[in-house]
């Protein structure tokens, strides 16, 4: 994902063009879709790309203030060690209700179903 990121950057600015979100954003929606199977549907693509392209030129113009930003407020929450607590949170809010009994439910089929397959296994 990152290298076709910056593949979008570089050919746009080899053809003396400037970085346009909206091509960003169909660039992203094909990753997320070809290399991850995921089907944005919240339209976070739209602010990805808008924020790329505003940090590709403000970097380009020499200011990384941003950046620089960016990386402090990572390397706090890394420090803090919730390096991964907003994906974790997000993880856990995109849960069904009652997800956590369901699952309970399911580890008592998967048990039967781990049996099976190890049969059908031993018959190859």
């Amino acid at each position: 994902m990152v290298d076709d990121i910056v593949q979008y950057f570089d050919d746009t600015v080899n053809a003396k063009k400037k970085p346009e979100p909206l091509d960003l954003q169909d660039l992203l929606l094909e990753v997320m879709e070809l290399d991850f199977h995921v089907d944005l549907k919240d339209e976070s693509e739209k602010e990805v790309a808008a924020v790329l392209c505003k940090l590709f030129a403000e970097c380009k113009s020499g200011n990384f203030a941003t950046v620089d930003k960016l990386a402090a407020e990572r390397d706090a929450r890394e420090a803090l060690g919730q390096g991964n607590a907003a994906v974790k949170m997000s993880q856990a809010a995109a849960r069904p209700a009652g997800f956590e009994a369901d699952d309970s439910d399911s580890d008592s089929d998967s048990g039967s179903d781990s049996e099976d397959s190890d049969a059908d296994m031993e018959e190859d």
